[in-house]
């Protein structure tokens, strides 16, 4: 989730939802935009919340982005609708 300090719908996602996909057992990473802007741009992030959802090998690369608030049940249904990748223990 592409993030900043000041963003208060990031604030409130993170109080509420985040909880629950953990508890789900799913990682969520966290990206500063003001702290990693280089990475945020290679990225194409101009607003916050993004949520880059990622699966990757090192022959295939599948992913989803949405900008803006979503539920934590939202992101699980855009979660099985990604192709099942080998992991090769590589990721962005």
């Amino acid at each position: 989730m592409w993030t900043a300090d000041w963003c208060a719908p990031c604030r409130q996602w993170k109080a509420t939802e985040l909880p629950k996909l953990e508890a789900a057992g799913i990682e969520v990473v966290l990206f500063d935009v003001d702290e990693q802007p280089d990475k945020a741009m290679q990225y194409g992030i101009d607003r916050v919340p993004t949520f880059y959802w990622c699966v990757r090998s090192t022959d295939k690369a599948a992913g989803k982005r949405f900008v803006g608030t979503r539920t934590a049940a939202q992101l699980q249904a855009a979660l099985r609708e990604l192709p099942e990748v080998p992991d090769d223990g590589e990721w962005m």
